[in-house]
């Protein structure tokens, strides 16, 4: 993957199979960097034509699948919103940037810890 400062990822919790309704999962409807959206082929399944990554059955195991693709795509952070949340972003903003800065701000952000000491390591040889 190519590297980039921030991902966005969109996720929300159904179930696609009807046939089954204990079957409630988290899944990704979009995963997005600066140019669009990024493509993930791991968990990768259809449902209504569209492409959604999962299942994962907690928030916790979203996370971890989050730091994955936050490490192999060599972004700084990634940030976790709900389709909920992006919905009352849109609404409320009327300006594309707005609405970018929401999305990156205001939802559950974890940072590349391997990044970021790469950062701390070279400045601490450039200041020692």
């Amino acid at each position: 993957m190519k590297q980039t400062d921030y991902l966005i990822g969109i996720f929300h919790q159904f179930n696609p199979n009807l046939s089954d309704l204990d079957t409630f999962a988290y899944y990704f409807l979009y995963i997005l960097d600066q140019k669009g959206e990024v493509a993930i082929e791991e968990k990768k399944q259809s449902f209504e034509g569209k492409d959604i990554v999962g299942p994962f059955q907690t928030i916790e195991e979203l996370n971890q699948f989050a730091y994955k693709i936050l490490e192999q795509s060599n972004a700084e952070k990634i940030s976790l919103v709900s389709i909920a949340d992006y919905n009352l972003y849109l609404e409320k903003n009327s300006q594309a940037l707005d609405f970018f800065q929401d999305l990156i701000l205001n939802g559950n952000v974890l940072l590349n810890i391997e990044k970021d000491d790469k950062k701390k390591g070279l400045f601490k040889r450039l200041f020692s």
